[in-house]
């Protein structure tokens, strides 16, 4: 009997969890058709949850906010670009890892134009991706200041590039980072 319980229990929490992800998808694309139309800060719940087809509740079962949202998309990007670190491939080539880098952020241009325009023009913290390039290597005066310094030009380089549609030679603005980490490094 037990047994039973809790494969219902798992079948249940695994049809949870794919009704989530959907909800979460839906919010997604609705917010982006939603941002084409009018600035983040005028979307309501309401019109968001009437525009993705789902209800107040469901969004509120996922969300807390609106730019949550956005937030746990950019988070999710973040986490598989610090991730994609670990390959085999970029372990001697980071220009490999940086051009890849843009290519998959091209991928998801959509979700980060629509980040700036939330953020007003301010792409948010990549400090995990820094950290897992080995950057924070001690807590002297001097790391942290080339670290921050990194970060900030590898952060306007995105947010410029993003604003201009991702249109830009990849391989250079590869060079370009790979230039400025070894400044830090």
């Amino acid at each position: 009997m037990k047994n039973t319980n809790n494969a219902s229990q798992n079948a249940l929490r695994s049809a949870n969890e794919r009704a989530n992800a959907l909800t979460k998808e839906c919010l997604l694309e609705a917010l982006l058709r939603l941002m084409k139309k009018k600035k983040f800060d005028q979307i309501t719940v309401t019109e968001l949850v009437k525009c993705a087809g789902v209800s107040r509740m469901a969004f509120y079962r996922n969300y807390s906010s609106i730019d949550q949202i956005l937030k746990e998309h950019f988070e999710s990007i973040v986490e598989a670009l610090s991730a994609s670190l670990e390959e085999e491939k970029y372990r001697n080539d980071m220009k490999l890892w940086y051009y890849d880098m843009f290519l998959f952020l091209k991928e998801h241009s959509q979700v980060l134009e629509a980040i700036l325009e939330a953020t007003e023009g301010q792409l948010v913290s990549i400090h995990s991706i820094s950290k897992s390039l080995g950057l924070l290597k001690d807590d002297s005066q001097r790391v942290k200041y080339q670290y921050e310094a990194f970060s900030g030009a590898v952060r306007a380089i995105l947010s410029e590039w993003i604003k201009n549609r991702c249109e830009g030679d990849i391989d250079l603005l590869a060079d370009i980072c790979v230039s400025l980490q070894n400044l830090c490094s």
